[in-house]
């Protein structure tokens, strides 16, 4: 599913969101400031702190042994790990169990742009069939972006865009004055240790990109931007249908093949979770048949 685009206007960064134009001059893709890159050791260590913190305040709350004080206790551990949410979120997260398809699944994942979280929301079984469904799309629109990739209701999703093109003028911006600091997290998700000079800067640098984005020149060229787009959207449209079509195709094989292993795979059941599961793996994970399928 692509989300649904309704104006063609700069965001705070002063992007522009396009339909897709293959033949267009305006505007340019910009490459990303800063690669993605997996966690660190250490990183890696501390975000599986977080989860085990996560996950025992979640078990004692479903077992009923959860108290006001353990649950204080819980979140005070949860505030004594460091961690940069901005960072993981923007980190590469390859599954461990990507097998064979490690480089298909790295490949979707740098297409996730920051802040949607480079995660694969599904499991193994299906990775040859989202893989094949984002190099079909790579074909049709080269510079595409994928936002989630995960299971909902016990099927696929895949939800995609087009990525932000640059204006003119906030290409030349940036040329001239340079974001310091790429990739730095700012206001509530700033990390406390930061070094007073690094925010300072960070702070006088978006004061003057705001002032920019209010330019009387930004406009012109957004609304420029936003008209040639405009002309355009016939073809945009038939490219659109073409990749829903193939999405449709890939959420229907994944309604019948068992998310965990790859085997035909029938819908299951558990205590309101559903997932589409080979028999084996659904008797390994307690998973049945629906009542009322």
């Amino acid at each position: 599913m692509r989300l649904p685009l309704r104006r063609v206007e700069s965001d705070p960064d002063g992007r522009l969101y396009v339909l897709y134009r293959p033949q267009s001059t305006v505007g340019r893709v910009e490459e990303a400031q800063f690669e993605p890159r997996p966690l660190t050791e250490l990183e890696k260590e501390r975000l599986a702190a977080i989860r085990s913190e996560v996950m025992a305040i979640a078990e004692a709350a479903r077992s009923g042994d959860l108290t006001e004080e353990s649950l204080k206790a819980g979140i005070e551990a949860l505030r004594q790990i460091p961690c940069d949410p901005v960072r993981v979120l923007d980190a590469i997260h390859v599954p461990d169990d990507a097998g064979e398809h490690r480089a298909g699944l790295e490949r979707i994942l740098r297409r996730i742009p920051d802040g949607w979280g480079r995660w694969i929301g599904c499991g193994p079984g299906w990775y040859p069939i989202i893989v094949d469904l984002a190099d079909a799309i790579a074909e049709l629109v080269p510079e595409y972006e994928i936002h989630q990739v995960k299971e909902k209701y016990g099927t696929l999703r895949f939800y995609w865009g087009v990525p932000y093109r640059d204006l003119a003028c906030c290409a030349e911006f940036h040329q001239v004055d340079p974001r310091p600091f790429p990739g730095a997290s700012i206001g509530p998700f700033a990390p406390k240790d930061r070094d007073p000079e690094e925010s300072r800067r960070l702070q006088e640098w978006f004061r003057r990109y705001d002032a920019h984005l209010a330019s009387v020149e930004h406009k012109r060229v957004n609304e420029a931007a936003y008209v040639a787009a405009e002309a355009d959207q016939d073809h945009a449209r038939s490219i659109d249908q073409r990749i829903e079509a193939l999405i449709d195709v890939a959420e229907e094989v994944s309604a019948r093949t068992c998310e965990r292993c790859g085997s035909p795979g029938v819908l299951h059941e558990d205590h309101g979770w559903l997932a589409t599961l080979c028999a084996s793996c659904a008797a390994e994970s307690g998973f049945l048949l629906p009542e009322n399928p």
